[in-house]
């Protein structure tokens, strides 16, 4: 009889099968304010990665956000 695999930590599950071709590079921890804002854990050390004007797809989505600031 196999164990049975470890449970995937909240907020993790991304981790766990990321889309071919991607790189996660945060996780969404939350929202913040009334404008959309979001908390996020860093998972990249490019900070570039963050800066305003930059497409981040969010799992599973065809589709790219652009941030704002």
């Amino acid at each position: 009889m196999s164990p049975e695999p470890a449970p995937i930590p909240s907020g993790a599950a991304s981790l766990a099968a990321p889309t071919p071709g991607r790189l996660v590079v945060g996780l969404v921890r939350g929202i913040h304010g009334l404008r959309g804002a979001v908390r996020l854990e860093v998972l990249t050390d490019d900070p570039a990665r963050f800066e305003p004007g930059a497409r981040l797809y969010p799992e599973g989505a065809d589709d790219p956000l652009t941030l704002d600031w």
